[in-house]
C-alpha cells in the first residue's frame, strides 16, 4: 500500500512526520535513505530551540566546572610561581615556563596542520588560536576574534582533489603532532636551560593530548581522526565523502551541483557522532538547493536531533537554516524569532545566510521594504564570503527578494508538490546532482577522484 515519507508541520519546537513521498512497497523509492523513514511517527525534534530551562542548567553546570578548573589551574600556577620566585626552585620554574610555552606550542601544533596538509595538497582556509580567528574570504585572509578560549587551537584545510584521499588525510591530521615532536626535540638539544626543558615538556604534553582517542565539546581529537581513518567502516567512509563535499563547495560548486553520490555516502550511515550532524547538513543543502523542501526537511531534522554533540562555535550555521526552513515551508516567525535570539554574534557562520532569513522573515511578516532593505544589505555581505559554493545559494535568494518578490509567488513556486525555485528545473533527489552529471568525475579539478 502507498506511503508517505514526510510532511513536515512545526509548531514550536515539535516536528510532526507524516506521509509524503507516495511510493508503494511494489515500486520503493529510488532514495538511498527513504527505508529509514517508513514508519509515520511524532518525535520531539533536539533543536536548538530546546526547553529554556534546560539550557539554564546546561549552561550553569559549564560555568561552574569552567570556574573550578580555572581557580585549580591558577592555584597551581601560583605556587609554582612563589617557589620559582621566592626560593629560586628549578622544578617551579620549569612548570611556570611550560605555561608560558603553551601558546607558542598551540600556534606550531596548528602550524604543522596547514603545512604538512599543503605538501600532500590542501589548501588551508581557517585558523584559531585561542580567540583568534583567520578566515579566508572572497576578498583575502581576515583576522577577527570570538569567545575568548583557554590554550584552544583549531585549523582548518580542504583538499584540492580527490585522489587517494584517505592517505592525504592521514598525513594532514598527523601534521600537528609532527610538528609537535620535531619542535620538542630541537628545544630539548639545542635550547640552552630551563627553557629547553620547559618547551619540551609542553611540546610532549600537547602531543599527548593530541594523540588521546578522545572527542570534547563535539571536536574529535587527531588520534580519534587517525584511528577512524586507519580502522575504515562507515564513519570513516562519511567524514571522507563530507571533507570531499566541502572542498567541492570551496570551489564555488553551489549545493544543487554537488555530485549526488558522494552526498549519499556521506547520510548512508547515521549515529549519534558528532560528524552525523555535520553531513546531514551538507545533504540538506543539497537538497534545499535543488527545491527539494521535504527531503532537506528530513536531513535537517536529523541534525537537530544530535545538536548536543555539535560543537558551539557551529551550531549558529544550524538555528539559521532551521530558521529559514520554518519560513519557507510553514511560514513559521515564531521559530525563526527564537532562532535569531539564540544565535548571537560570536559562531562562525555568513552573514549573508543570516540576512537571507532575516528577509524572508520580513516578508512572511508583510514588511515588504524592509525585506528588500535586509537582501540589499545581505547581497553586500556576500561579496566578502567565505563559503563560494553556499555563497551562490545566498545570492538566488537576496536578489530575488532584493527585486521585489512577493510572498505568493513563493508559495505557488515552492510550497506546492515542493517544485523547484530554479527556473525549468525538477530535482529528482539524492540519485545525482541537477545537471544531469553523475559522480564526482563531472566537477572541474575533482575528476581525479574516480
Amino acid at each position: 500500500m502507498p506511503y508517505k515519507l514526510l510532511i513536515v508541520a512545526r509548531k514550536g519546537g515539535y516536528v510532526k512526520r507524516v506521509s509524503s513521498c507516495g511510493h508503494t512497497d511494489a515500486a520503493p523509492a529510488n532514495h538511498s535513505y527513504c527505508s529509514a523513514l517508513r514508519p509515520a511517527r511524532i518525535r520531539k525534534v533536539k533543536a536548538a530551540t530546546m526547553d529554556a530551562s534546560n539550557r539554564m542548567s546546561r549552561v550553569l553546570s559549564q560555568k561552574i566546572r569552567s570556574t573550578a578548573v580555572g581557580l585549580i589551574i591558577g592555584s597551581v600556577f601560583g605556587y609554582f610561581l612563589a617557589r620559582a620566585g621566592l626560593r629560586g626552585d628549578p622544578v617551579g620554574r620549569i612548570l611556570l615556563y611550560s605555561v608560558l610555552c603553551a601558546p607558542l606550542a598551540v600556534v606550531i601544533h596548528e602550524l604543522g596542520h596547514v603545512l604538512v596538509g599543503m605538501a600532500v595538497g590542501f589548501e588551508p582556509v581557517f585558523a584559531m588560536i585561542g580567540p583568534l580567528r583567520l578566515r579566508r574570504m572572497s576578498s583575502g585572509w581576515k583576522l577577527d576574534s570570538g569567545k575568548p578560549g583557554f590554550l584552544g587551537g583549531a585549523a582548518a584545510s580542504v583538499p584540492r582533489d580527490g585522489t587517494n584521499l584517505r592517505r592525504r588525510l592521514l598525513w594532514y591530521i598527523s601534521g600537528g603532532m609532527i610538528a609537535n615532536v620535531v619542535t620538542g626535540a630541537a628545544a630539548f638539544f639545542f635550547m640552552p636551560g630551563l627553557w629547553g626543558v620547559a618547551f619540551s615538556a609542553t611540546s610532549g604534553l600537547f602531543l599527548l593530548l593530541a594523540a588521546l582517542p578522545a572527542t570534547s565539546a563535539g571536536v574529535h581529537t587527531d588520534g580519534f581522526r587517525i584511528l577512524q581513518l586507519l580502522g575504515g567502516g562507515p564513519s570513516a567512509e562519511r567524514w571522507e565523502a563530507s571533507i570531499l563535499i566541502t572542498a567541492i563547495g570551496y570551489q564555488g560548486v553551489r549545493p544543487a551541483d554537488w555530485p549526488g553520490d558522494t552526498v549519499a555516502r556521506a547520510v548512508a550511515f547515521q549515529d549519534n557522532d558528532p560528524d552525523d550532524p555535520g553531513a546531514a547538513l551538507l545533504a540538506y543543502h543539497y537538497e534545499a538547493d535543488r527545491g527539494n523542501l521535504v527531503q532537506a526537511g528530513v536531513f535537517l531534522n536529523r541534525a537537530l536531533d544530535n545538536a548536543v554533540h555539535i560543537p558551539v562555535f557551529a551550531r549558529a550555521v544550524y538555528r539559521i537554516e532551521d530558521a529559514w526552513l520554518a519560513l519557507l515551508r510553514n511560514q513559521d516567525l515564531e521559530t525563526a524569532e527564537g532562532q535569531f535570539r539564540e544565535i548571537g554574534t560570536t559562531g562562525l557562520f555568513r552573514q549573508a545566510a543570516l540576512y537571507r532569513v532575516k528577509a524572508l522573515a520580513a516578508l512572511v511578516s508583510g514588511q515588504a521594504e524592509e525585506a528588500r532593505r535586509l537582501a540589499a544589505e545581505g547581497l553586500k555581505a556576500a561579496e566578502d564570503d567565505w563559503d563560494p559554493g553556499l555563497r551562490e545559494y545566498d545570492l538566488d535568494w537576496l536578489r530575488r527578494m532584493a527585486s521585489g518578490w512577493q510572498l505568493e509567488r513563493r508559495r505557488e513556486e515552492v510550497v506546492d508538490g515542493d517544485r523547484s525555485f530554479r527556473s525549468g528545473e525538477r530535482a529528482d533527489g539524492i540519485a545525482g546532482p541537477a545537471n544531469g552529471s553523475q559522480g564526482i568525475a563531472a566537477v572541474d579539478g575533482l575528476a581525479e577522484y574516480e
